[in-house]
């Protein structure tokens, strides 16, 4: 869920979103908050603390971004990347447990990945390093 930080009105409808979800959507559904124009830090209306906040209360991960300059944005899909691969380790390890015994044809990954980031965002001689 991204939200922009220079705009409370935008934070402000995030705990409504959130609410909806949990009451309405899947129960392993992924979530983070994300928090837009890092760039435009100067003209912020929502701290970085009451961000956190929200999403410590909804136990998911929040991480500032700037779709402008691509600052952080690797780390959104760094984040649900891992979030997904610990919940497919979770569900595996529950069948696993519900059957008794070892599916010996079933191989699980438990490693985090990381994300290239070789690649400057900043960078003016590659266009196609921005993001969005």
């Amino acid at each position: 869920m991204i939200y922009d930080i220079t705009n409370s009105k935008t934070f402000d409808a995030l705990s409504r979103w959130l609410e909806d979800i949990k009451e309405f959507g899947p129960e392993d559904i992924n979530i983070i908050i994300v928090g837009n124009k890092f760039d435009l830090n100067y003209r912020r209306e929502v701290s970085y603390q009451d961000a956190s906040m929200l999403a410590e209360k909804y136990n998911i991960k929040y991480v500032e971004v700037s779709a402008l300059t691509g600052k952080n944005v690797p780390d959104i899909f760094e984040i649900l990347t891992n979030i997904m691969i610990k919940q497919d380790i979770a569900r595996d390890n529950s069948r696993i447990k519900i059957k008794g015994k070892i599916d010996k044809s079933h191989v699980t990954a438990n490693h985090n990945i990381t994300l290239d980031r070789s690649v400057d965002p900043n960078s003016r001689n590659n266009s196609d390093s921005k993001c969005c």
